[in-house]
């Protein structure tokens, strides 16, 4: 299956947002998520198509469900 830019590119969108609203430097939420910060900033960019492990994982590193990362 090939990846959806625009599914992937707003997917990004909403994490920075989030992110954002919630005070966290790239590297305040790498630190928390456990995650590369090259892999968050991939992410954002809308060039990094994640797990669903990594989209929990940033999800609770915000303290917000799963599915707010998906709403938008």
């Amino acid at each position: 299956m090939k990846n959806d830019p625009q599914f992937l590119e707003a997917l990004g969108k909403r994490v920075q947002q989030l992110r954002t609203e919630k005070g966290f430097t790239q590297q305040e939420l790498c630190d928390k998520a456990e995650i590369a910060r090259s892999q968050l900033t991939r992410l954002e960019q809308g060039d990094l198509n994640i797990t669903v492990a990594t989209l929990n994982a940033l999800a609770n590193a915000m303290s917000v469900s799963p599915k707010s990362l998906l709403e938008f």
